[in-house]
């Protein structure tokens, strides 16, 4: 009878070892693929984070060049302004009511 516990205790053991082994390889292979997850996803981050900085610079780069192009064309239109001041300044001195006079 003791015999047969002892019997039993050991193939409750090794049962026990055998579940406990199994749990642990799930664990370890859940693990590994949420690892693989984790990593795929931030590899997908930083390639969209590349993209919007490219999408960002060239967006800077457009802002750039019409702030430029609005910047001289405010100053041809000062310069246009000054000049049209000046011919009517002048057309008023000459007492001309028209360019054509």
């Amino acid at each position: 009878m003791v015999a047969e516990l002892q019997n039993e205790k050991r193939r409750l053991r090794k049962e026990m070892r055998r579940k406990q082994e199994a749990q642990e390889n799930e664990h370890r292979a859940r693990v590994a693929e949420l690892d693989n997850q984790n990593k795929k996803l931030m590899e997908e981050i930083k390639r969209k984070e590349e993209v919007q900085e490219e999408k960002d610079r060239k967006a800077a780069a457009r802002y750039e060049k019409l702030h430029e192009q609005m910047e001289q064309y405010q100053e041809a239109h000062k310069t246009q302004m000054k000049e049209m001041t000046a011919l009517m300044e002048d057309l008023k001195k000459k007492k001309l009511t028209s360019f054509e006079d």
